[in-house]
């Protein structure tokens, strides 16, 4: 019967036994009511057997597994967070002699909050230390063609059908913003590095800060050159150690992302490399003092859930 329900509340098994009482047949009733008339037979024999029309107490079928059973597949797929439900079917099995389904397994996992989902591809990450003072630097690359992409969610990549491109470099502080500046093409060199961005630009506005100025830039082979370090240790500059491969523990990252989309919102208006500087610059100044003071402020709980995670990825 399309559409009957199985199972009967106790305010219908009560309706169902006073029309049974009155002589109206169970499939009958079963059609009045919208329920199989199984569930009418049993709800009457039960009726029959103990006076009521309440379900016994513990009914239904009996549980596969037992608590102990329940708390192996669950603490097993904690601790092993790849394991197929498969492979724990079968050492549940070889452990307990329990035989059940690896739909049972997915089951119980289910009961404890724990589903199977695709792993999120991300950098190792290390553990690293607060940066009061952020900087880095990116390719920016830009297309000609509506409906063509980035290859990549940031702004150092290659552009497969051609158009402008520059190098640029910015630092950010709680005191504000630097100049973004542009660079000439070409690679970055630790000699470029030095003469177009620590001399002219870091070194003066670590002397503006003080002593309590402190220099985070990604380990990029100009940055870690003895030149470059020993430039740096000679303006008094303390360097923050900074670990590879973890750019979702330096906010500038943000900063880079929010550039490419105003590049992939208006590329068909950039044709060459002279409107793709003067857009650039224009996005940078217009980005608020207070998201720059937000994203360096978010450092710590950075930091916090990187340790938290044991060095392992976070949600920035």
């Amino acid at each position: 019967m399309p559409g009957s329900r199985r199972h009967m509340d106790v305010e219908t098994a009560t309706r169902a036994v006073f029309m049974l009482q009155e002589g109206e047949s169970q499939r009958s009733v079963a059609r009045r009511l919208g329920v199989l008339r199984r569930a009418i037979r049993n709800g009457w024999e039960r009726f029959l057997e103990t006076g009521s029309v309440a379900t016994r107490s513990g009914s239904g079928r009996a549980r596969d597994t037992t608590v102990q059973e329940d708390r192996y597949i669950r603490l097993t797929a904690r601790r092993e967070r790849t394991i197929p439900a498969r492979v724990l079917q079968n050492r549940l099995r070889q452990s307990t002699g329990t035989r059940i389904s690896d739909l049972t397994i997915r089951n119980r996992l289910h009961e404890d909050g724990q589903r199977s989902r695709s792993r999120v591809i991300r950098l190792k990450l290390t553990r690293a230390h607060h940066a009061a003072r952020l900087s880095d630097d990116c390719r920016v690359r830009v297309c000609r063609r509506e409906g063509e992409r980035f290859s990549e969610p940031c702004i150092h990549e290659t552009d497969r059908f051609g158009g402008p491109n520059v190098m640029v470099w910015a630092g950010i502080s709680l005191l504000g913003k630097t100049e973004l500046v542009i660079l000439e093409e070409g690679s970055i060199t630790a000699s470029r590095y030095l003469d177009r961005i620590i001399r002219p630009h870091v070194i003066p506005f670590s002397q503006r800060v003080g002593e309590n100025f402190v220099f985070m830039q990604d380990n990029a082979r100009p940055h870690t050159t003895q030149t470059t370090q020993r430039a740096l240790s000679e303006a008094n500059i303390t360097v923050l150690p900074w670990p590879a491969m973890s750019p979702d523990l330096n906010p500038f990252e943000h900063l880079w992302d929010q550039l490419e989309r105003s590049l992939k919102s208006n590329f068909s208006n950039v044709t060459n490399r002279q409107e793709l500087i003067n857009f650039l610059k224009l996005c940078w100044e217009r980005i608020p003092e207070e998201n720059i003071t937000h994203l360096i402020e978010s450092v710590p709980d950075r930091f916090r859930e990187c340790i938290r995670n044991r060095g392992g990825p976070t949600r920035y």
